[in-house]
């Protein structure tokens, strides 16, 4: 077992990879939306060097300094910011944390996965035009149940710290991020928070390079949801489906993510879109779509399992 950890160490500090933004692909989301079993389903075949969640500030001390959920304007001009994103987007990073998944040592292209960016899409979106970025988006409640059956806690006074975010997109809403006090419902607005925010700066952008697909159709058709992605990657340089495609996400479709818990759908049997009505009462529910009407996204989700969005470009918001 120490020789087997050595050797993955080793081959993971040696990764041959030549910067350069444009090979890289970045699947972007909320925590527990889905976005590593995605991952994995979208490098099926292993065409892209896997870097988990690089923009992690606990775990990648060149983003140390970076807020919980740090957010950037399109137009951001501090390089302590903007030029460590652009580092790692190029694939200039070498970390056991963020290879901890890759399987490749030799580098053409990259997909990055991260639940931390949703705030700075919009910065990424203008830095990087030809870059193609996909949002998943998750039912919020089906999010915040997976969190708190973690024991997760979640400080929103940090969002009202960011004076450049609250003036862009918070302050409407700073008296109903300010009044939520209880767990399972902070989770829901860090959900409403970081996917507005999301969905208005990638709006306001070229719809060419972006993506926005849904957990639920993944799970309802895996081979289609990836093979819309991987055509959009395509068009943008990066690795085509090839003939062996279907076969291939078939295969990951059914297997546990690396970080599915104990109680995710996927281990328990239970249904992977609908599973989390169970988890939750009624009045929770309730007051979770407030919340979610409240910040203006009642049109993706609401009282039913499914969004009431295609997969495609950016719905929009109100």
């Amino acid at each position: 077992m120490l020789l087997r950890r050595t050797i993955t160490r080793v081959r993971r500090s040696t990764i041959l990879d030549r910067p350069d933004v444009r090979r890289t692909g970045l699947l972007a989301g909320s925590a527990r939306s889905g976005t590593t079993w995605v991952a994995g389903l979208l490098n099926a075949e292993n065409a892209y060097r896997d870097m988990f969640e690089p923009f992690h500030p606990g775990k990648v001390d060149r983003i140390s300094h970076f807020a919980f959920r740090q957010y950037l304007r399109a137009d951001e001009m501090r390089p302590r910011f903007t030029e460590p994103i652009m580092s790692i987007l190029a694939g200039d990073i070498r970390h056991p944390w963020v290879d901890k998944h890759n399987e490749r040592l030799w580098v053409r292209y990259r997909l990055i996965k991260e639940i931390r960016a949703n705030l700075f899409l919009g910065f990424i979106r203008a830095a990087v035009a030809n870059l193609p970025i996909v949002l998943l988006l998750r039912h919020p409640v089906a999010v915040a149940a997976s969190r708190a059956e973690l024991g997760w806690s979640v400080d929103l006074r940090s969002f009202l710290a960011q004076s450049d975010l609250v003036e862009d997109h918070l302050a409407p809403f700073v008296d109903v991020i300010s009044s939520t006090s209880d767990p399972f419902l902070q989770h829901v607005v860090l959900w409403c928070i970081e996917n507005r925010v999301a969905l208005r700066d990638l709006g306001a952008a070229s719809p060419a390079r972006t993506h926005v697909c849904y957990y639920e159709h993944f799970c309802a058709d895996p081979v289609a949801e990836t093979t819309a992605v991987l055509e959009l990657f395509a068009r943008a340089g990066l690795v085509p489906p090839s003939a062996e495609h279907t076969a291939s996400v078939r295969q990951v479709a059914d297997r546990p993510s690396p970080l599915a818990k104990a109680h995710s759908a996927v281990n328990t049997g239970d249904d992977r879109i609908r599973g989390w009505r169970s988890r939750v009462s009624v009045e929770q529910v309730r007051l979770a779509l407030d919340l979610v009407t409240a910040f203006g996204l009642d049109g993706i989700y609401s009282d039913d399992v499914l969004p009431h969005q295609s997969s495609g470009g950016c719905p929009t918001i109100h």
